[in-house]
């Protein structure tokens, strides 16, 4: 079963010396397997180890594959960003030298996506000719076959992701279409990849999303289907996402009570920043205090999630975000409401703290030591 396929990378790393230099196509399994039984962030360091090595040794396939993991991990578990535009812009510096393209095509994705959530958000920033504009490639010539193959489909997914996340409802009806055009086989390349899970949550969320404004059934079974993809694949990882989704779900039916809804919520909210997703528990806090305004005025607990979710996108790094919350909901944060001078420190909804010992190596672990001779690993 996939859910066993972590025991690959128990054992491989077992009979492995890690000082071999064939060791380095070992640790990207992590990317692959551990995250059935392990938090997502375990896969961090490994993940990096095997990046290294395989410069060391010279496998440039394995040390972009190893790469590739690192940064989604980090960007998936939602981890500060700031620290991570500057290990990015490191890393596709690295890349452009080894003549990494496909690699570079990945990297330079999830550093547009961390520009805009902590600058500013714009529909037309996810395109790649506006990210050749920002010199993120080797050369434009690259676009043509990002275009036609598995980035173009992971683009989509950031920009959907951003699209909900600001609430740029047109940007999102368009993308979320276009991802529907591709069919399952397409996006089989995630595989047992930890992406997935990014992959079919989006489904789900803007699936029900889109139902509640159009009452299109082809948007409820699309969101309906990621809720049954997370009922078969029960991991540490996965049942926050499925959690959400229920609780999405339940907000849509008029039959459920408020109480009800909410205990969703609150419990998708809890696992979300205990599993270390603290950026989707913000997005989940959102999502609650709008089905409380919405469809019970209930302005108090609005207020309550909404600046719950501030809190959790400054955290976060996403000063997009803030601003945009800000602007959004200014009668639920103005300055002396009890909600707005609720801090979430102590609060039963935050969860124990995310991660703080991988946090705290992550800079540390992503350059001065990392450079690079190209002489060397070329041979």
């Amino acid at each position: 079963r996939l859910q066993d396929s972590h025991r690959l990378a128990d054992i491989a790393i077992e009979f492995f010396d890690p000082d071999r230099s064939d060791t380095s196509a070992v640790f990207y399994i992590y990317g692959c397997c551990s995250h059935f039984k392990l938090p997502l962030s375990a896969s961090l360091e490994p993940c990096l180890l095997g990046y290294r090595k395989s410069v060391e040794s010279g496998n440039l396939p394995n040390a972009g594959f190893s790469l590739t993991c690192y940064v989604d991990v980090y960007a998936m578990c939602g981890l500060p960003v700031g620290p991570f535009l500057s290990d990015l812009s490191k890393f596709m510096g690295q890349m452009k030298v080894l003549g990494q393209e496909n690699e570079l095509g990945f990297l330079a994705i999830n550093w547009q996506l961390s520009h805009i959530v902590s600058s500013e958000y714009s529909a037309q920033a996810l395109t790649w000719e506006r990210m050749a504009d920002q010199d993120l490639f080797h050369s434009r010539e690259s676009i043509k076959e990002y275009r036609s193959g598995i980035h173009n489909i992971v683009l989509l997914y950031i920009r959907l992701f951003t699209a909900g996340l600001f609430n740029d409802m047109p940007t999102l009806c368009v993308t979320y279409d276009q991802l529907m055009r591709f069919s399952s086989g397409e996006k089989s390349f995630f595989g047992t990849y930890f992406g997935r899970y990014f992959v079919v949550i989006l489904d789900g969320i803007h699936g029900f999303n889109l139902y509640e404004r159009t009452r299109r059934p082809k948007y409820r079974r699309a969101a309906l289907k990621a809720i049954r993809w997370f009922r078969r694949h029960v991991s540490l990882n996965t049942v926050p996402f499925q959690q959400l989704l229920e609780a999405r779900k339940a907000a849509l039916s008029k039959r459920n009570k408020r109480e009800k809804v909410k205990a969703l919520y609150d419990t998708a909210i809890v696992s979300l920043t205990r599993s270390g997703f603290a950026h989707m528990a913000g997005i989940a806090n959102e999502m609650a205090g709008k089905y409380m305004m919405m469809s019970h005025s209930d302005k108090f607990w609005a207020k309550e999630y909404i600046v719950r979710a501030l809190d959790l996108h400054e955290e976060w790094g996403a000063t997009a975000k803030v601003a945009e919350l800000k602007r959004r909901y200014p009668f639920l944060l103005m300055d002396g409401s009890p909600a707005a001078t609720t801090s979430l420190q102590g609060s039963r909804l935050r969860g124990r703290p995310r991660f703080d010992s991988v946090n705290k190596g992550v800079t540390d672990a992503s350059s001065p030591q990392l450079a690079i001779d190209t002489s060397s690993t070329r041979s």
